[in-house]
């Protein structure tokens, strides 16, 4: 059995460091940092009791639903205003089958994480040079 002491890292060899960029997305119309402090500044709800993302009616069943399966409890819910399924694929160099493949997550989190890079003030090349420093 070895003897290993952890150790704490010393708080003058720390590196500080700062949150520089920022993106999101979130329910309702919260779709950049702004939008999202406005919506809390203002205390809104970002609940939609309708949506066209798909047939709420054909799903909901207005009693019981505990007892009966493929149904939901409601017709709304927290649903981001953007289309999850319009992506620019060619922006991120990827084909259009890739790009059908890839779930509507990943694609919003690249979207995201761009906007991030974006907003932190760097460009894509100095993003790829980063590690050659």
């Amino acid at each position: 059995m070895s003897n290993h002491t952890r150790t704490t890292p010393d708080l003058e060899a720390s590196v500080p460091i700062a949150i520089v960029g920022l993106a999101c997305r979130f329910p309702g119309d919260a779709s950049s940092p702004a939008a999202f402090c406005d919506l809390l500044k203002d205390g809104r709800d970002a609940y939609s009791a309708t949506t066209d993302r798909y047939h709420a009616e054909a799903f909901s069943h207005p009693s019981e639903v505990h007892k009966r399966q493929d149904v939901i409890p409601t017709n709304g819910g927290y649903f981001m205003r953007q289309d999850p399924y319009q992506f620019d694929a060619g922006f991120f160099n990827i084909t259009a089958a890739e790009a059908m493949a890839l779930d509507p997550k990943q694609r919003i989190a690249l979207e995201v994480a761009y906007e991030a890079i974006e907003s932190a003030g760097l460009s894509l090349p100095q993003l790829a040079s980063w590690d050659q420093r």
